[in-house]
């Protein structure tokens, strides 16, 4: 028994060949792989190593772009290239300007910060910045400001011979309205050339490129606004005059004083200071006085058969006394007074109506030519009759034109160097000649005046006379005329 059990301790394990060899050959591949990963990533790593050295590495960004792999100088250059076209465009109330970097000595540039980018870089943890990928690089701004501040001031626009002064607002009156209104002057062009040097380098700084002159601080303001409480008293003051009613009669005819003819009776100074100057005026009272005054010119008279009869009286019409008008004018106005009243005249005449008759409705009308004699009262033909006016054969002839009644006496002697006439009616209208009865006569009318006329009076019977008498008054207007001197 003891030799079988000995024989049993002596047998060798069982191996499977051909399984230990597949194991072997498998940690050899596995072994052989590892070598090649390792020596592949070793590679890559060198590769990338040897990029980030020689580029930025892969991943990186810069002022937010994708620099991987692109070269200090290719990045440098496109960092900066924005700046390098920098302009600053100066927009004026008269015009524009651009400045151009060459102008200004201007220079931007992202170098000193990309540099030191670059060299924080470690090209051996390039790949850090896989996850690590914003970087942020300042431009380094530098100009001349001596070189900028010349050429601005080559700019038309900052010469001091091109610039306007800045106006203060106007008082103009707005005819529309009726009203005095403050109107804003030129703003002028005038600038204030240190504060806009001061800003075209804050902007240069600041690499800004538009610098609007126009709506900055940067022009002279004028002393005064429309908003200014001085030239507001005063638009208050100038409207407070113009506000004043004054109306003139003539006759029965009022005629208001506008208050545009108002307002150039005022004077506005420079620092807003309004007054009535009395000269001015004066003006108006006599621009008025040749507008309405009918002394001494011709108007237009419609006979009772309906000619025109150009009637001219130098004794007859309005006429204003201007030194006396102007005083009470002036004094209305100064003291705002609303008033209706008389003027001062230096002669009236008996009627005024808006169309600037100044005859009216009632007065005498003779027509020398046919002997005639009509009296209107309101406008209605109240007498009619003949009579005998100056004797032409004796060159006595009654001139025609345009008189008033000057006097009325009753029951007096006419005298001339070889007459003297007893009269109980007499109205003389130009100078000694006038309405009166002349009872030693028979006759009336018709071409009696030719050889046996008057001195120059008109002869009336004597009822025709006594009712003209009681009919007419001192500056009753008369209208003597010759048929040759009517209109068609």
């Amino acid at each position: 028994q003891e030799p079988a059990a000995e024989k049993a301790d002596t047998l060798e394990p069982y191996v499977d060949r051909a399984a230990f060899d597949m194991v072997k050959k498998k940690k050899h591949i596995f072994r052989n792989a590892v070598v090649i990963v390792a020596a592949v990533l070793l590679l890559g790593y060198g590769v990338m190593t040897f990029l980030a050295y020689r580029y930025f590495p892969m991943g990186i960004r810069i002022n937010g772009k994708d620099y991987s792999f692109r070269s200090y100088e290719d990045t440098l250059k496109e960092l900066d290239a924005p700046y390098q076209d920098y302009e600053l465009k100066l927009h004026f109330r008269n015009g524009d300007v651009t400045l151009s970097s060459e102008d200004m000595g201007f220079k931007a540039t992202v170098e000193e910060d990309l540099k030191a980018l670059r060299e924080d870089i470690n090209p051996f943890f390039w790949f850090g910045y896989l996850w690590t990928r914003e970087k942020t690089v300042d431009v380094v701004i530098s100009y001349d400001k001596d070189k900028l501040k010349a050429s601005l001031d080559e700019c038309s626009q900052m010469k001091p011979e091109n610039m306007k002064e800045p106006e203060n607002p106007t008082l103009i009156f707005n005819e529309r309205t009726n009203r005095v209104e403050a109107v804003p002057g030129d703003k002028g062009t005038k600038l204030d050339t240190e504060m806009v040097y001061d800003i075209a380098c804050e902007k240069a700084a600041a690499m800004e490129g538009y610098f609007d002159v126009k709506n900055s601080e940067c022009y002279v303001e004028p002393e005064y606004t429309v908003d200014s409480g001085t030239v507001s008293f005063a638009v208050e003051k100038a409207n407070s005059y113009i506000d004043t009613k004054i109306g003139i009669m003539y006759a029965d005819h009022t005629i208001y004083i506008e208050p545009k003819d108002i307002y150039k009776m005022l004077q506005i100074y420079d620092d807003y200071d309004v007054q009535v100057i009395r000269r001015n005026v004066e003006k108006y009272v006599i621009e008025f006085s040749r507008k309405y005054d009918t002394f001494d010119k011709y108007r237009d008279f419609r006979t009772h058969d309906g000619k025109i009869y150009k009637a001219k009286g130098e004794e007859y019409g309005f006429k204003l006394d201007i030194e006396k008008e102007t005083e009470l004018l002036y004094i209305d106005v100064v003291h705002r007074i609303d008033v209706e009243r008389k003027p001062e005249f230096i002669h009236k005449a008996y009627a005024y109506d808006k169309y600037g008759n100044d005859i009216g409705g009632n007065y005498a009308e003779v027509d020398l030519t046919n002997q005639k004699v009509y009296l209107y009262l309101d406008g209605e033909l109240a007498m009619e009759c003949d009579c005998v006016s100056g004797n032409m054969a004796e060159d006595h002839g009654t001139p025609g034109g345009l008189f008033k009644i000057d006097g009325m006496a009753y029951d007096v002697v006419l005298r001339g160097d070889d007459y003297a006439s007893p009269v109980l009616y007499w109205m003389p209208f130009n100078g000694g000649i006038g309405f009166h009865d002349a009872t030693w006569r028979t006759y009336f009318g018709g071409d009696i005046y030719k050889k046996n006329g008057s001195h120059g009076c008109i002869n009336m019977p004597l009822e025709n006379a006594r009712f003209l008498f009681e009919k007419v008054e001192r500056g009753f207007p008369v209208i003597c005329y010759w048929e040759e001197d009517l209109l068609k």
